[in-house]
């Protein structure tokens, strides 16, 4: 063991006291959190993942064709086949093709001309020809069978431009969904066009057809083109509407109503909240309902709506081993000492309300930025720490290799946004907030041993074992243990250090209880074996100490060093 390695050791008793006090520091922030109000709220500027509103629509539906389908005022073309009944006077069934001169033949009738019929109006063409051959005791069916087959190219912003085979019947839709439909970053749903020798036959948005069912349906052609042009202006819409989306328009603005035509707002909405971004600035407003119509919004703003009803209440989750519904609604001011008062939290026969656990995305988030916040530091210190000698230098090379897989799993792990409730008056000083979670855990009388030992394992539980004697069970210490990093978490969140002498862990006294340790323990309590920190330098392994503690708490995870 070298020189510093020997200092390290020596002076590892200085980091016991403080380490101590990270576990109340940690129990006390997070007892805290539970105190402060609701902080302002943040408006999103970047909606992120955002879908653009039609993104949907293009799955593989149209190109989907189980059976013909034409619409009335389809034209019938050369090509075309007829299915033909006739019974009566004369007899047949057939099926024919409408030939180059736009005419089909029928035996002891002769051509019939049908080029450009609709299709509505096909069988009673059909019918009127043949009754001036027999006007009595005849009856006539006939049926488009199948259209003229095209080939129709499909450019612009779509995912898989190319030339795509089809029937003439067909919409523009199948065709776009066979190229893959509209690129939904790139690509305008209300900008497509079909172009016919150079010229632009139809113009088409798809805004009306999801909105209204309304498109219009063309006789296709070989040769001709679907165009998709690029996204035009578009603006982005969440909170309380049925669509929460990026919405594309036409022009440089549109009216604030017109887009919540759109995005649907729910029962309740009562403003929007609007962010401009200009010159490199983003400007924040608020807009009453009644003053929607007043207002235009422009490409890239950013609208939230929301509800001044909704905001004064919370939804809160029950989980676990509870009777009743499993949601919430709640007044902004309740506390959890009001749900017990009002019996809206009832566990059931196996539940143990003893042990209730809130759960806080908040506090969750508080616990991530704190450990994220300790690794940076570490980083820090690693970098610009260095060596004192050669052979240390060689062992700093190892150390950085280990601390970089450190600092990977530990940016893994999430913690669980426990919230400690301790104090006579918890419950009643908890108020609670929207995405509260409260989980009721089942009765249970073992103990959790993990970490650094060498069976990890539960046990049943007995009064009368001590700390020690459960490590003992569990297969004893580890050589990677740390003896003083030993932890006794309880199911409600609360934490401790053990206490107790290592010596004697692995002895046991006559009556089952290790003499030197007197730490209590309680049924659904973890034992947790933290990891030996062991580093040339005094100041890192504070630090990693500090944060394998962290990680333990919030995420009951031993993360091994």
């Amino acid at each position: 063991m070298n020189l510093p390695r020997i200092l390290f050791f020596w002076n590892f008793g200085m980091l016991v006291t403080s380490l101590h006090g990270v576990v109340t520091s940690l129990v006390e922030d997070v007892s805290g959190e539970v105190q402060k109000e609701l902080s302002k709220k943040s408006f999103p500027i970047d909606p992120g993942s955002l879908p653009c509103f039609g993104s949907n629509l293009f799955r593989g539906n149209f190109m989907k064709r189980n059976v013909q389908d034409f619409n009335p005022d389809y034209q019938i073309s050369i090509g075309d086949q007829i299915v033909l009944h006739i019974w009566g006077s004369m007899s047949l069934s057939s099926e024919l093709v409408v030939d180059t001169q736009g005419n089909i033949f029928v035996p002891t009738v002769g051509p019939i001309h049908v080029l450009n019929v609709k299709n509505e109006d096909l069988n009673r063409v059909i019918d009127e020809a043949i009754r001036r051959h027999y006007r009595d005791n005849i009856q006539v069916y006939a049926l488009l069978a199948s259209a003229k087959p095209v080939s129709i190219y499909v450019s612009g912003f779509v995912r898989n431009p190319g030339n795509y085979d089809g029937i003439c019947s067909e919409s523009v839709l199948h065709f776009i969904d066979r190229a893959g439909g509209i690129d939904p970053q790139k690509g305008s749903f209300l900008d497509i066009h079909l172009l016919r020798g150079g010229k632009v036959l139809a113009t088409f948005d798809l805004y009306r057809f999801l909105l209204h069912g309304e498109i219009q349906t063309l006789q296709l052609r070989t040769g001709d083109i679907v165009l998709v042009g690029p996204r035009k202006c578009s603006v982005h819409i969440m909170g309380h509407v049925q669509h929460e989306h990026t919405f594309e328009f036409q022009g440089d603005s549109i009216n604030l109503s017109s887009l919540l035509e759109m995005a649907i707002p729910r029962s309740g909405a009562t403003h929007v909240l609007l962010a401009h971004r200009a010159d490199g600035q983003v400007f924040q407003s608020r807009i009453e309902w009644n003053q929607c119509h007043q207002v235009s919004v422009h490409d890239g703003d950013v609208l939230e709506v929301e509800s001044e009803h909704l905001s004064q209440q919370v939804v809160v989750k029950l989980t676990g081993e509870f009777e009743g519904n499993s949601t919430l609604v709640l007044d902004k001011a309740c506390t959890l000492k009001d749900l017990f008062d009002r019996n809206l939290i009832r566990p059931s026969s196996i539940g143990e309300i003893n042990s209730l656990q809130l759960f806080r995305k908040s506090v969750a988030e508080k616990q991530k930025d704190m450990i994220e916040k300790s690794l940076a530091q570490l980083e820090r210190q690693m970098m610009f720490s260095a060596p004192v000698n050669s052979e240390e230098a060689k062992i700093r090379v190892e150390e950085a290799r280990i601390f970089k897989e450190f600092i990977a799993e530990a940016r893994k792990l999430k913690p669980q946004g426990l919230v400690v409730m301790n104090g006579s008056n918890a419950y009643a000083e908890t108020f609670l907030e929207d995405g509260d979670v409260l989980h009721i855990p089942a009765k249970t009388y073992s103990i959790v041993v993990s970490g650094s030992v060498r069976i990890p394992m539960t046990f049943s539980f007995d009064a009368h074992r001590s700390v020690s004697d459960y490590i003992r069970l569990a297969g004893g210490l580890t050589k990677e243990a740390d003896p003083r990093g030993i932890l006794i978490i309880r199911p409600n969140g609360e934490s401790q250090v053990f206490s107790g002498s290592v010596v004697q862990l692995s002895r046991r006294s006559d009556r089952g209880v290790s003499r030197r340790d007197n730490t209590s323990l309680s049924p659904g309590d973890t034992i947790m074996v933290l990891s030996k920190v062991s580093t040339s330098s005094l100041l890192l392994a504070q630090g990693i100490a500090d944060v394998l503690y962290k990680i333990a708490i919030t995420t009951r995870t031993a993360l091994k060093w």
